[in-house]
Formats: structure tokens, C-alpha cells, sequence
């Protein structure tokens, strides 16, 4: 087993949550999971509103909103005027492209990497302005200059957008998304990059990085409450995006309009700050350098219990998710994987993540500070006899 650097990397971290210790929570990057302090400090918020509902929808809420998203801009070295807080990677996907004037004949450009409800969101897209779509496809184990070579070479005289991952929430592939970013530009097409694994896992420059559209949530690696996220916009005054919800603010263009919801809970965004404050206490570099060793074991261990081939893994060393192909035949359908995913859950005590993509069966390992490599070990004897059927 590939050994793990950083004298930190057996240092106890489990005692920040409130996870249920009788359970081996190895799928971090779908739902996250919160630390008590900001669990705590959200809940504090939400006493807060109760004691004066009234104060609190008038005067308090909006400068929190705004001091909020100024900090969460800040993580991500974006300017606060270009964000808008919203509640998911969903939500922000749907504002873009309902606000977007696509018509007959326009194309719209995709990989086969495309997180599913991404995927729908593009398709009521082209349903409603008869756009088509042009699905490419990227091998698993493709270069950054064959990712930009395909897509570059698939770009039409009619594609007007790109909806790309920057890191692919299935197959744990990171995209070279500024080269491709200015490639696109340069071509006059647009792109939005699902950004949903992003913060907190690896740093993010969006000055620097520049795309056209980005969203990315918050509580995934970022340990934000269930309901944060941020979408990036870098032209606000020409682009035209509004929020799903017409609220109060509507008149007060990008990113204010985003601001109310209605009289929506949004202590989520605003704890989202004790969130980065959790990051700042542990170090980001101290905390990504872990769970990119821990993916990086974890993906061997469970390799090795199912014997699968170490040069058919594929994987971002800077990544805190990776994917480990399954033997054939062992999933075949979403309906398998999905059984045995429950099956690990409700006879094992083991959440983990398993996919079908391209008819290839994946298990995502996700590597987060409260996990150990002893759990990953389970989750390879648990798995192995099944390779033996």
C-alpha cells in the first residue's frame, strides 16, 4: 500500500462532527458533512430569527447576506460583485441557462462526463429553444491536451455553449479548465463550468481562471451547510441572469437579486463563514494535502481487494475523489448499483458511492478528514467475495 506523507495524516479529526461512529462514512462528496461548530453556529442563527422574526427579515439579514457572500467570494478569489449566493450547483445551473437566448439551430456542447442532473437541466434547455446537443466523448485516462484537442475540435459554427465539469463528479477527472476556457473564447462560445466538487477540495482562482459562468457548492469540501453555493458571473452587466425566484430585490440587478428569497432560511449562507473558519483553523494545505494521500491509498486498497489491473485506475493526485473500476459484469445497470450501494449501507454500515458510466461500473472513493484507510480496508473485504460469485 502506498504510503501516506504528512505526520498529520493519523491525526484524529473524527471528533469535529457528529457523524454516527458506528458507520463507515466513505462518500463525503455527495452530501458533505458538517462540522458541530458550524452546525452550532447555525443553529444559534436560526434562535436568533425566532427571537425577532421581524428584525431579523428587515434589518439584520441582508447585510449578513452580503458580508456572507463577500467572504465565500473572498475563498475563492473572485470579486464579491460578480457572485450570487444560491442554494445548490441545481440552482445556479437553472438561472444560467433560463436566462440564456439560445435559438433553432444553436448547439450546445457537452462531455459524456456531465453530472446527471446537469445533464436535464441542458436538455429542457434545448427542448425549449430547439438547440441541439453534442455529446463528446473524453476517455477515461485522456490527457489535458487530449481533453482540449477534443473539445476544441467539436466546437461548430452554430455551438454557442459549452456546459463542462471542472472536476467530473463520477469519474474524478479534473478538466484543464482555463486553457479550454480561453480556447472556447476565443471561439465565441460561452461556457458554464460545474464547479460542485471544487471549493474547498483544490484552490480555486476564478480571477485567475476567468470562466464565463461557474458554479460550485459549498457543502461538499467546504463543510457549509446543506444549501450553499455560489455562482460566478463574469460580465454580470451583459449577461442577464436572474435568480429562479422573483423576490424583493429584482430591480437591483446581479448579484442583489439572488439576496431574498422570499422569507427563505438562509442561515446556511451565512454560517457558510464559521465553515471557512473551520478551514482556516485545520490549514487548507494541511487538510487537502490529507485527503488527496488517503484517495490515493484508499483507491489502491480497494483495487487490490477486487483485483483490479492498478494501470486501469485513473485519478488527479490533487483530487480527494477517485474512481475505482469494477470487474465486469459485477454492475451492469443503475438498478445494480444501487442495490449494492444499499446493501453496504444496511448489512455493513458503509455508505459509499457506486456508478455506472459508459456501461463501466465505478466506486467513487471519497477521502475526507474524518476517514481512516482502516475503513477503506473494510470496504475492500466486504467487496471482494463479491467478485468471486
Amino acid at each position: 500500500m502506498e504510503k501516506m506523507p504528512n505526520d498529520r495524516i493519523d491525526a484524529d479529526y473524527k471528533h469535529f462532527w457528529q457523524l454516527d461512529p458506528g458507520v463507515s462514512h466513505l462518500n463525503h462528496g455527495a452530501y458533505g458533512a458538517v462540522p458541530t461548530c458550524v452546525f452550532e453556529a447555525q443553529e444559534a442563527l436560526r434562535r436568533l430569527v425566532e427571537q425577532n422574526p421581524h428584525k431579523w427579515f428587515t434589518q439584520m439579514l441582508e447585510p449578513e447576506i452580503v458580508r456572507a457572500r463577500g467572504r465565500l467570494a473572498e475563498f475563492l478569489n473572485a470579486s464579491p460583485d460578480r457572485v450570487a449566493l444560491i442554494d445548490n450547483v441545481s440552482a445556479g445551473v437553472s438561472a444560467v441557462l433560463a436566462s440564456l437566448a439560445l435559438r433553432p439551430g444553436s448547439r450546445i456542447l457537452v462531455t459524456d462526463h456531465l453530472y446527471g442532473a446537469v445533464q436535464f437541466a441542458v436538455q429542457r434547455l434545448a427542448r425549449r429553444t430547439g438547440a441541439t446537443i453534442d455529446r463528446v466523448h473524453i476517455p477515461s485516462h485522456a490527457t489535458d491536451a487530449d481533453i482540449e484537442a477534443l473539445l476544441v475540435g467539436s466546437v461548430a459554427e452554430s455551438t454557442r455553449l459549452a456546459v463542462i465539469d471542472h472536476i467530473s463528479a463520477n469519474t474524478c477527472m479534473l478538466f484543464p479548465m482555463q486553457r479550454i476556457q480561453q480556447r472556447f473564447r476565443q471561439a465565441g462560445v460561452q461556457v458554464l463550468w460545474d464547479g460542485a466538487h471544487a471549493p474547498g477540495m483544490i484552490p480555486v482562482d476564478l480571477a485567475s481562471l476567468d470562466p464565463d459562468f461557474w458554479v460550485g457548492n459549498f457543502h461538499k469540501w467546504a463543510f457549509a451547510p446543506r444549501g450553499t453555493a455560489l455562482l460566478y458571473v463574469r460580465d454580470p452587466a451583459h449577461a442577464g441572469i436572474l435568480p429562479n425566484v422573483v423576490s424583493w430585490n429584482e430591480d437591483e440587478g446581479f448579484p442583489r437579486s439572488f439576496d431574498r428569497v422570499g422569507t427563505s432560511d438562509l442561515t446556511a449562507w451565512i454560517a457558510a463563514v464559521d465553515a471557512i473558519d473551520f478551514i482556516d483553523r485545520i490549514g487548507a494545505n494541511t487538510m487537502r494535502a490529507r485527503n488527496a494521500a488517503l484517495a490515493r491509498a484508499a483507491q489502491r486498497v480497494v483495487a487490490d481487494a477486487l483485483g483490479v489491473d492498478p494501470k486501469l485506475l485513473w485519478g488527479c493526485d490533487d483530487l480527494s475523489i477517485r474512481a475505482v473500476p469494477l470487474p465486469p459484469g459485477l454492475i451492469t445497470t443503475r438498478e445494480q448499483a444501487l442495490a449494492l450501494q444499499n446493501t453496504l449501507s444496511n448489512d455493513h454500515h458503509i455508505e459509499t458511492a457506486l456508478r455506472l458510466w459508459n456501461g463501466q461500473g465505478l466506486l467513487r472513493v471519497s477521502a475526507q478528514l474524518y476517514n481512516s484507510i482502516e475503513e477503506f480496508e473494510e470496504l475492500g473485504r466486504r467487496l471482494k467475495p463479491l467478485t468471486l460469485v
